[in-house]
């Protein structure tokens, strides 16, 4: 894949910066959203500690990923397309099943808006 295109796929396009603004306004995080190399070396160089919140974080990172790369196979291949909601609410389902049983949820703003709501 041509650098010009992952980086359209992966923070460029109006709908992955919409998904991914929507993500990081979850998260209590306010930061411009830059190409897939300048947010994969954010995400590699803050996401390194292992508190809950971090934690959270790096579900919620490959998540996104994971999703933008359904929607474009979905998109290319199947012919239908995901609203940005839908997209959001199936992060929030994988994270939430990723965290049932392995972890408590402590009760705190940023993780009732990404697990609880």
């Amino acid at each position: 894949m041509s650098c010009e295109s992952q980086n359209h796929i992966f923070f460029e396009c109006a709908y992955s910066q919409g998904l991914w603004q929507l993500v990081l306004g979850l998260c209590s995080i306010k930061r411009s959203i830059g190409t897939w190399l300048q947010e994969f070396n954010w995400a590699t160089s803050c996401l390194k500690s292992k508190s809950f919140l971090l934690c959270l974080l790096k579900l919620v990172w490959n998540a996104v990923v994971y999703f933008f790369w359904c929607e474009r196979n979905s998109r290319l291949f199947g012919n239908s397309s995901n609203s940005v909601e839908v997209l959001l609410e199936k992060v929030k389902d994988v994270v939430l099943f990723r965290l049932s049983g392995r972890c408590p949820i402590d009760s705190n703003p940023i993780n009732n808006r990404l697990c609880l709501e």
